[in-house]
């Protein structure tokens, strides 16, 4: 299912903080593409993401992120603790207008450990300067998304081939 990703005006990212409470059903979200990427960002026990025919699992103090166009599901691993993170998705007109060949890169999500810490630290910059009541608090947050999209960039690669679209079983 194709979804629409609403960002506020002039805003290149959509922070969204997520809780899932203790004793909840499974939360899944459900099986789905954009065109912008998306980073997952656990703080609170782990989180599990169907992307690309795999699986995934993450913790605190580690990120997933999603490529452009890769059909996938995200749920928080265990049902009955409860479970806090951020979804972090970045506007498909903002990443073209500083990538005009955006459309031809995929981001690695096993990066060298010291670039994958730096990547973390910046995301976590990026969230503490959203909740910032200042007149300035989108230019430090525009300014760490530039620094994660210049660290994306330099251990991208080539498309080759479009992202697979099952569901593992």
């Amino acid at each position: 299912v194709y979804e629409n990703v609403e960002f506020a005006k002039n805003r290149p990212i959509r922070i969204t903080k997520i809780k899932v409470t203790e004793n909840q059903l499974e939360c899944v979200v459900p099986y789905h593409w954009h065109r912008c990427i998306e980073m997952i960002v656990p703080i609170l026990n782990g989180a599990e993401i169907w992307a690309e025919d795999e699986i995934y699992r993450i913790f605190p103090g580690d990120y997933f992120l999603i490529n452009s166009q890769s059909a996938h599901l995200c749920r928080d691993i265990y049902p009955y603790l409860e479970y806090q993170g951020y979804i972090i998705q970045v506007n498909y007109a903002f990443l073209k207008n500083h990538c005009p060949h955006f459309d031809d890169l995929l981001f690695p999500n096993d990066l060298p450990i010291e670039v994958k810490g730096k990547v973390y630290q910046h995301i976590q910059d990026m969230i503490a300067a959203s909740q910032l009541e200042t007149a300035y608090a989108h230019l430090v947050v525009e300014s760490q998304l530039l620094l994660i999209l210049a660290k994306l960039l330099q251990h991208s690669t080539p498309r080759t081939k479009m992202a697979k679209t099952g569901v593992p079983q």
